[in-house]
């Protein structure tokens, strides 16, 4: 348990221990105070936080909400990969993968969620959860992004897709590899079955016009129809019929903020997963592969019995419903965080049905793990769609953090300038320290000896 944890924990008791009936000073205080805990909270332990202040200051939820909006956003300004700490507990399939790849530089996030889409793009629509108006099927579309020359994408795409290929012998995937929405529909002709391996999605998107017209068609198709008319892009093919499409794709996100506005803000990334990692997991000068008959074995049970339902348990229908009831409540960081919380269900099932193979009965346990990852890996998202949809002036505010922190979060202000300077003029420059220091995110330090610029380290005594 972190500093941080122990403090919350600490925190709570207090307020259950206490009553202050109207002393609005003392809980701005207290609000302020959380608002600065580096401490993941979840949507129940939420709601039961907010719970808890009505009752210890004796105020309305909606005077909470007018008092302090951002309650809602109790979270670090900016969470990388390496300070979110470990994966939380995982599946047998799962751990015994990562045990395979313990000798690999790329994180384990990457590995993980490479693994389970290639897994749903090889099951197609042969298992499903029956949600009575419609089904779930097990395909996913998981975007790995990082910095270029950080984290290692390519590795793990490569590596979960030769695992899943030789374990599951004879299961046949078509990989589609153009662009083009006439190809896309050729390629999903059939069985209306299709796998986007992109592990550089600059090269599956040579251009603008090639995203501008694919993306749309990928959007829906990501969908599942059970029926989708070609006519209007080619009327060379026959409507698809049971569609099963998959994406894994590997990016950054500058390039991401390439895409087409309407991809940024509708329902694109709302269908797909972000896994943002900033480094990767450690430096292997000769990554190696240990032997593992245990993912063999699990990867043999799971094609032998790959055809049929999954179905929950009468805990996990009632773990389920209370869980989606909270999220339909809660409010997250960032705008387009609202539309993918429309589908977050939707992942969860998807991502359940695959961790837990080859059992076909999910348990409240094991929507409860599958949710923990879900809530591990969104943790940096809201910073990575401000980064995807961000303006000019914030890309230059970002230059300047950036090279703070490649200096070590602290900098003279002269030499923070000329460093800058090839990349802004002073305007710009002052601006995105303002916006800065505003933001909570620097520090300006006068000394007698210089002065300094310096990355804020969020502190619980201020």
């Amino acid at each position: 348990m972190t500093e941080h944890e122990r403090y919350l924990t600490t925190l709570k008791q207090w307020l259950r221990e206490n009553k202050f009936p109207g002393d609005r000073e003392r809980l701005v205080r207290t609000l302020i105070l959380l608002r600065k805990l580096d401490v993941k909270i979840g949507v129940p332990e939420r709601e039961e936080l907010r719970r808890q202040l009505t009752s210890t200051f004796e105020v309305r939820e909606a005077e909470l909400e007018e008092l302090f909006p951002e309650l809602e956003r109790i979270e670090p300004p900016r969470v990388c990969g390496e300070e979110r700490g470990e994966l939380p507990p995982l599946s047998p399939l799962l751990d015994a993968y990562l045990e395979l790849r313990a000798d690999s530089e790329s994180p384990s996030s990457y590995h993980v969620f490479s693994l389970l889409t290639a897994l749903g793009a090889t099951l197609k629509r042969r298992v499903c959860i029956d949600m009575t108006d419609f089904k779930v099927w097990p395909n996913l579309s998981v975007v790995l992004t990082g910095p270029a020359g950080g984290p290692r994408k390519n590795s793990a795409t490569d590596a979960a897709w030769e695992t899943v290929k030789a374990g599951l012998r004879g299961a046949r995937v078509k990989e589609i590899v153009d662009a083009s929405p006439q190809a896309i529909v050729k390629d999903l002709e059939g069985d209306g079955s299709g796998f986007i391996y992109a592990p550089e999605f600059r090269h599956f998107f040579p251009s603008q016009n090639f995203m501008e017209g694919a993306i749309p068609l990928i959007t829906r198709l990501l969908d599942n129809p059970d029926y989708y008319p070609v006519s209007r892009i080619t009327r060379l093919a026959k409507p698809l019929r049971n569609v099963a499409l998959s994406m894994l794709g590997g990016s950054t996100l500058d390039w991401l903020a390439k895409l087409p506005s309407d991809a940024q803000g509708g329902g694109f990334f709302t269908r797909v997963i972000l896994i943002h990692e900033e480094k990767s997991r450690k430096a292997q000068p000769e990554p190696g592969r240990k032997a593992s008959l245990e993912i063999a074995k699990l990867l043999s049970a799971v094609q032998a019995g790959m055809v049929g339902e999954v179905r929950m348990a009468g805990d996990a229908k009632e773990w389920y419903a209370g869980w989606y009831r909270a999220l339909k409540k809660a409010k997250p960081s960032h705008p387009r965080l609202i539309l993918y919380y429309n589908r977050k269900q939707i992942h969860l099932l998807r991502l359940a049905m695959l961790m837990w193979m080859p059992s076909r009965v999910l348990r409240a346990a094991h929507l409860e793990r599958t949710a923990a990852l879900l809530d591990w890996i969104e943790r940096p998202l809201g910073d990575c769609y401000r980064l995807i949809g961000m303006s000019k002036s914030g890309e230059l505010t970002k230059a300047v953090l950036d090279m703070l922190v490649a200096n070590g979060g602290k900098m003279e202000y002269e030499k923070l300038a000329r460093e800058m300077k090839g990349a802004m003029n002073l305007r710009d420059f002052r601006m995105a320290l303002e916006m800065l220091v505003a933001g909570g995110q620097i520090n300006e330090i006068n000394s007698p000896a210089a002065r300094l610029v310096a990355v804020r380290e969020l502190s619980l005594v201020e």
